[in-house]
């Protein structure tokens, strides 16, 4: 069971990050806030357990593995995209940002 939730967890964030670069629209839900962030890595790593014939506790798990890779590779993300436009969003305040 451990070794396929962490197998799903690596294959789920590998694919969220594919669609993440892929597809705009979905970069900018997921980039708008924590909780899209939440919905489209639960969602995927859904989809994902459900193609693997995973179940239960195995998605869940690896759902929670994946959304917390995940947030900080988006927070850092929206940083850059902002640090680009000299400015911070809301959201990412607390982190230092230095100006090149």
């Amino acid at each position: 069971m451990v070794t396929m939730m962490l197998i799903l967890a690596g294959a789920s964030l590998v694919v969220e990050m594919l669609i993440a670069y892929k597809h705009k629209i979905y970069r900018h839900f997921v980039q708008s806030s924590t909780m899209n962030n939440l919905i489209g890595s639960f969602g995927i790593s859904y989809v994902l357990g459900w193609l693997f014939g995973a179940a239960g506790l195995t998605v869940l798990c690896a759902a929670v593995l994946s959304t917390a890779a995940s947030i900080p590779i988006y927070a850092v993300s929206r940083v850059e995209i902002y640090k680009m436009n000299q400015e911070v969003p809301e959201d990412c305040a607390d982190i230092e940002v230095v100006f090149a």
